[in-house]
């Protein structure tokens, strides 16, 4: 629910101006679950549908925000590589990830005429698998992979924000390969972004945005062997669209939208011949998923907002599909003592 700080007070208040963290925080999970031979399953990466939402393209105001959140994501679909729906048995997978925290440092340094940030996540998670596995349960807990970006520029202007940065994903979680208590990727994560939001008029009330993430992985830890052959196990790299169409109230306290994901596998992952043997049901293929929710961020004081998001996957190739929710709370310090814009 990021305001655009370059707006007045008087338009938009400072909770939107600094607070702002529920419109695009980013929700950490864990991976996806295992699909069957013929739904080609895939090598899960890091980022998830509906980590970022509405005004995902503006940086907020210099601050300091922490933002703890909960996420959930339930699929019982499994789409094969024709898009039609693969027979599940009523299989589903619930995956909880929680707690969740945001930290993100907003400072008034300029480097190109941008402000510029950093932020770290870190989450506990229940077990992450490292491809979809439907039906799969278990009991295990624990502190999942991190997520540092060391470089975010944030531009802004009457009627688009733009933001950039470099990302890495961290594999601190637990991981072995194909094992059913992964709380983590157990792979490295290098990731490249770019966004904006656009603002339809002065007042900034009809607002489009975009995320655009390019992702690319190191071989994961262990290696899997079949017959005399081990190989490391790699992740293709995937492209992400994230986003959201949205409307903002009562001077910004209120921002109500629709938003929305785009991911597409564009390079097939690394596997040796032979790998179903080992994890039933993988295979190195392309995939893409595709999906719209509901999503509405409050600020009610001028550190403090929620926010509350609900995405849906609806079509796609060789991928699950199921409903994801987040619930997030943001807390914004005024750590420079001075409003920055």
């Amino acid at each position: 629910m990021h305001a655009p700080a370059s707006e007045p007070a008087a338009v938009v208040p400072t909770a939107l101006r600094r607070a702002l963290g529920p419109g695009r925080w980013w929700v950490l999970w864990a991976g996806l679950l295992l699909l069957p031979a013929s739904a080609g399953a895939q090598l899960s990466g890091d980022l998830r549908r509906g980590q970022y939402g509405l005004l995902s393209g503006t940086q907020p105001a210099a601050g300091l925000l922490l933002t703890p959140w909960l996420y959930d994501l339930y699929s019982s679909t499994l789409v094969g590589p024709d898009g039609s729906r693969v027979q599940t048995n009523g299989a589903s997978t619930n995956t909880l990830t929680v707690p969740g925290l945001s930290v993100w440092l907003v400072t008034p340094w300029e480097i190109l005429g941008a402000s510029f940030g950093v932020q770290l996540q870190l989450w506990g998670t229940m077990p992450s698998f490292d491809f979809p596995r439907l039906g799969a349960t278990s009991t295990s807990y624990g502190f999942g992979d991190m997520y540092l970006k060391p470089v975010e520029l944030g531009w802004h202007t009457t009627y688009v924000d733009v933001i950039a940065g470099f990302a890495l994903w961290i594999p601190t979680g637990r991981y072995s390969p194909g094992a059913a208590d992964n709380t983590g990727q157990g792979q490295w994560g290098y990731e490249v972004s770019a966004g904006a939001t656009l603002w339809f008029d002065a007042g900034h009330h009809f607002n489009l945005a975009l995320q655009a993430l390019y992702d690319l992985y190191s071989p994961r830890r262990g290696a899997v062997t079949v017959g005399s052959t081990s190989t490391q196990l790699q992740t293709g790299n995937i492209l992400y669209l994230q986003g959201g169409l949205g409307y903002s109230l009562l001077g910004g306290v209120v921002v109500i939208g629709v938003p929305y994901f785009v991911q597409l596998k564009v390079t097939e992952d690394t596997l040796p011949s032979g790998i179903g043997s080992v994890l039933p049901g993988i295979q190195a293929a392309k995939s893409w998923s595709i999906g719209l929710g509901a999503e509405i961020d409050l600020a009610w004081t001028d550190g403090d907002a929620i926010g509350f998001r609900w995405v849906q996957g609806f079509s796609g190739v060789n991928t699950t599909n199921g409903a994801s929710f987040l619930i997030s709370y943001t807390h914004a310090f005024n750590c420079f003592g001075r409003e920055l814009y």
